[in-house]
């Protein structure tokens, strides 16, 4: 964690977890390797289960 002070503040300090940057937008999870990283840029998430699954709630249907 990195520790920020606001000059403008009354001496208000703002833990920053630096994780939070480099975590994937898709899963939340921090990858490693760069093959790993172009397989999940490559990766549709509309052609996932789980997608048509949210699409058929969100129209009303039952699974």
């Amino acid at each position: 964690m990195m520790l920020l002070h606001h000059p403008g503040s009354k001496r208000s300090n703002t833990f920053v977890n630096e994780a939070l940057k480099l975590s994937c937008p898709l899963c939340g999870m921090i990858h490693s390797s760069k093959e790993e990283i172009d397989q999940l840029e490559r990766h549709k998430i509309t052609d996932s289960r789980r997608y048509a699954e949210l699409r058929r709630q969100a129209a009303g249907e039952r699974p």
